[in-house]
């Protein structure tokens, strides 16, 4: 018999056929195979055993005669690879983390960020497969796995609304309970769970994560001390510039549109980018939970509406779609506590003002109370949110994705009668970018002379105008069973402009800045613009043998320009050429994650960031260890990681001199110019978690930051002499310091009754040259305790009550930014017995309060799914203080203390119907 490239099922049939030898085999066993065999004058079992040379097989004889085949012993396994997607059943979203089993092979994985897994090494055979993720049905299929067979497949899950703890398989631990460790995650759901007034503010629902702190009257997001822009916002992977932030008045995006927000704290890895202080990422929801949906959502404050469908593509593709959109209500109704918090916050603070002219000058009718102070204070805001996802098969698909919004705040405010504050500096001509706006160009009539200071009043407009715009295309597929490769490219957009007006008019009785006969106006505008263009390829590899290395290169292109000063009439506006930003940059990481057996993770990573110019190379080394073990008394998982963190886009919030206090700084974005060091900051983080039982977890965690060189605004100069914004240039110099803290966080999650209860300590201190006499001073967002208490009761089905406690206890820095930043550089303002601004910490504010309630009602009738929710902010009605001014006692040459509070008692209704 000859045999030449014959399939070997073919050749055992042939063989049958001429001899009478009896075998029995698996056809799966022998698919894929073939044989050369070459035999004369031989027994049919050697005629057997020379078909099945060089194939993996080998025979053995039962006692009956029969012969059967098995893998030869002597052979190499002929492994195959067995990799796949798991997606959501109803929606198609791939389904980050979820847990996939080889039973008894004892092989185990999680799936990646785009709900991809590999097996690299399976042994041919049948293995049953079981495929589990927390809110979902569990499914268990069998495979039927050839030698060295190459097995894609496609699983999805049911939806099942539980809440449970980590599932476990037979005791054998799918995902490592450290994973946990590395990132908070918080769902739509829990984004839009807690109460407050009109939509639910994505930013506002961090509050639930260690570490993250937010302003008291501005939102701004503070992670583990770090400053406000010192972390990263990502939405589908674009960076977002978050502009000032608008108190919690304004999301910067629609919680509606978005999936899940993952929060980056210290110790993150290298393949989570350069930021001194962590990476907020955000993914937007692309595919509807039906094959249609339609919704509409009204609060005080906005109407939300969303679209979403299924559609299929010639060939077997398919693919789904998202579109948000939301528009603001300010024009058709306003909440009064609302309205009455932003007058509030946008008083003029007369004491600044007299100060800033001239801080020798005698007190006068213009720094009294002395008439009427009225305010108008608009809000706008529009966003859209759009994403569409292609599946071209189980292994690829395309998913593109857009963010653009527009946002308004503004003021007028009417300070007077006799407000000549302003006027007398505007009346030195040193204002580059202002304008004259009398007819003919004359100069504007002085209106501090003799006899018009009683008759004249000030009507001061500010105004905050921004947008953001983003948009990304990335494709995603595995080429083999061991390598998945991702590539993306984005767009970013961030424009800010800052117009500022003042006018004088005659008094009237009706001060309105819609009926004031402007005699005199100057006017002067700051804007901010970044664009950031970009491209990365990633991959990731399995290499089989305990190490999974993933690598990315990419390169960014960025455009900035600038007009910032200080003084909203500065005569000097520094601009972008000035600073020379770095325009484009090349970077990329490398990272291992090494498994030593099944209680302990290595992962070792590195970034290297090229910038042009000397010193071109950065480099960002990164290391974390997980421990993971299950004993008689519970689970346990630890997590220790350490690394240097760079960060290469500036973001400073600049004291501005404005006359109302609600945005006392404004942020603008700037690449790091040519030849600056980059700021830099060295991460020590560990965290434990133990869960006891199935619905009872104690999670602790502890950092330390040694941030060696920051880059921070030089107020050195005294107002009454050049001060910064008259500078030639942005007046930066190097800072340090440092920041630690720990939290302990007690959970009870159960079906009907889940309880959190959270303990945080947190310090931060920095050291700037030249400012306090050089001492290191707390910074002013620290806030050392605080105590949080949240609560989800389910009564009966269909009703949801929320409540959500907060205190904080240990605030400094009680005065307003303005004070320290401008009057404490000189020795002529720098104390106002008895407040020394010299010295922020002495400056203790009274401890917060704040208890948060609502009550949600859903119900489907005729197809509709509605939900309607009542709502009570600061449902005791606290009154916070936020900061502290100085307000002069009437007819008196002294001030007093005057204080402002946060959010006051707000009632809030929403409704939403679901189609």
């Amino acid at each position: 018999m000859a045999l030449v490239d014959v399939p070997l099922s073919a050749a055992l049939e042939h063989i049958m056929d001429r001899t009478d030898l009896s075998l029995a085999y698996d056809p799966e066993m022998v698919a894929g195979r073939t044989t050369f065999c070459r035999a004369e004058e031989v027994r049919p079992g050697e005629l057997l055993a020379c078909a099945l040379k060089n194939t993996g097989l080998d025979y053995v004889r039962l006692s009956s005669g029969t012969y059967t085949l098995r893998p030869d012993a002597r052979s190499r396994p002929l492994y195959a690879q067995v990799s796949g997607q798991v997606v959501d059943a109803s929606t198609g979203e791939p389904l980050s983390g979820a847990n996939v089993l080889l039973k008894g092979s004892g092989k185990g994985t999680a799936a990646s960020s785009n709900g991809r897994f590999s097996f690299p090494r399976v042994k041919p055979g049948t293995h049953p497969i079981v495929v589990t993720h927390v809110g979902y049905q569990d499914q268990a299929d069998t495979l039927q796995i050839r030698p060295e067979e190459k097995r894609h497949v496609g699983l999805s899950l049911s939806p099942q609304a539980v809440r449970a703890s980590p599932i476990v398989v037979n005791g054998f631990e799918i995902q490592a309970p450290s994973d946990e460790l590395a990132a908070d995650v918080r769902t739509a759901d829990q984004l839009t769970s807690s109460p407050q007034v009109g939509t639910p503010d994505v930013v506002q629902g961090l509050r639930s994560v260690a570490g993250v702190r937010l302003g008291d009257a501005l939102s701004d997001v503070h992670l583990q001390g770090g400053g406000a822009g010192e972390q990263q916002f990502r939405l589908d992977g674009a960076p977002v510039f978050m502009p000032v932030s608008s108190g919690g008045v304004i999301s910067p995006f629609s919680p509606f549109a978005l999936n899940q927000v993952t929060v980056r704290k210290a110790g993150f890895g290298a393949e989570h980018g350069s930021a001194l202080s962590g990476v907020i990422e955000l993914d937007q929801r692309v595919a509807p939970s039906d094959e249609r949906h339609l919704m509409a959502r009204v609060d005080p404050l906005s109407v939300n509406v969303q679209g979403g469908g299924h559609f299929d593509i010639n060939g077997g593709a398919s693919g789904s779609w998202m579109l948000t959109g939301r528009h603001d209500l300010w024009d058709v109704y306003r909440p009064g506590s609302l309205q009455s918090l932003l007058d509030n916050w946008s008083t003029p603070d007369r004491f600044l003002l007299r100060t800033l002219r001239d801080p020798n000058a005698p007190t006068s009718a213009s720094s009294s109370t002395k008439g009427d102070l009225s305010d108008s204070f608009t809000v706008g805001f529009t966003d859209l949110h759009g994403a569409v996802q292609v599946d071209f098969n189980d292994l690829s698909s395309l998913h593109l994705s857009f963010y653009r919004s527009a946002n308004t705040f503004g003021t007028e405010s009417v300070v007077g009668p006799g407000g000549s504050l302003l006027f007398d500096e505007l009346e030195e001509g040193e204002g580059e970018l202002g304008e004259d706006t009398e007819e003919e160009g004359e100069a504007p009539e002085s209106p501090s002379e003799e006899g018009e200071s009683e008759d004249q009043e000030n009507v001061f407009t500010e105004a905050y105008r921004w947008r953001n715009r983003t948009g990304q295309i990335s494709y995603e597929w595995v080429p083999g069973g061991r390598l998945f490769l991702s590539a993306q490219a984005w767009m970013s957009d961030y424009r800010l402009s800052r117009p500022v007006s003042l006018s004088q008019a005659p008094l009237s009785t009706d001060s309105t800045a819609q009926d004031v006969d402007t005699t005199i106006s100057v006017q002067s505008e700051k804007f901010n613009k970044i664009r950031e263009a970009g491209m990365r390829f990633q991959g990731t590899l399995a290499t089989g043998s305990g190490h999974q290395l993933s690598g990315a290169v990419a390169t960014t292109w960025m455009q900035s320009d600038i007009a910032l000063s200080v003084n909203p009439f500065g005569a000097s506006p520094v601009r972008a050429r000035q600073l020379e930003p770095i325009r484009w940059r090349v970077y990329g990481f490398l990272e291992d994650q090494i498994a030593f057996g099944d209680h302990v993770n290595l992962t070792l990573g590195a970034r290297l960031t090229y910038l042009p110019g000397p010193n071109a190379v950065h480099g960002e080394p990164r290391l974390s260890l997980r421990y993971d073990r299950k004993t008689g008394i519970g689970q346990w998982a630890v997590r220790w990681a350490t690394g240097l963190y760079r960060q290469y886009v500036h973001s400073f919030d600049v004291t501005t001199y404005n006359v109302t206090s609600l945005f006392p700084r404004v942020r603008y974005w700037l690449p790091i110019g040519a030849g600056q060091r980059p700021p830099e900051s060295y991460h020590t983080a560990a965290s434990v978690l133990y869960r006891p039982t199935e619905i009872w977890s104690l999670r602790t965690e502890a950092y330390y930051k040694h941030q060696s060189h920051l880059l921070v605004l030089d107020y050195r100069e005294s107002p009454s002499g050049k001060s910064p914004s008259k500078a030639s240039s942005l007046p930066l110099q190097s800072a340090d310091g440092y920041a630690y803290g720990g939290a302990a966080t007690v959970t009870r999650t159960g079906e009907k009754l889940e309880v959190e209860a959270q303990y945080e300590y947190a310090v931060s201190r920095r050291r700037v040259p030249g400012r306090f006499s050089g001492r290191t001073q707390p910074v002013p967002w620290s806030a050392p305790h605080r105590v949080r208490l949240s609560l989800d009761l389910m009564p009966r089905p269909g009703w949801t009550v929320t409540a959500r406690w907060q205190g904080v206890w240990g605030r400094r820095w009680g005065f307003r930014q303005a004070y320290y930043d401008f009057l404490a550089p000189d020795p002529q303002t720098r104390r106002v017995p008895p407040h020394d601004f010299s010295n922020p910490s002495a400056h203790r504010l009274p401890p917060t309060s704040r208890l948060d309630m609502g009550v949600t009602y859903a119900h489907e009738v005729a197809g509709l799914r509605l939900k309607a929710r009542a709502t009570l902010i600061n449902a005791l009605g606290r009154e916070n203080v936020t900061e502290w001014g100085l307000k002069q006692v009437s007819g008196q040459d002294r001030y007093t203390r005057d204080s402002r509070q946060a959010s006051p008692f707000t009632p809030s209704v929403s409704l939403q119907v679901t189609y």
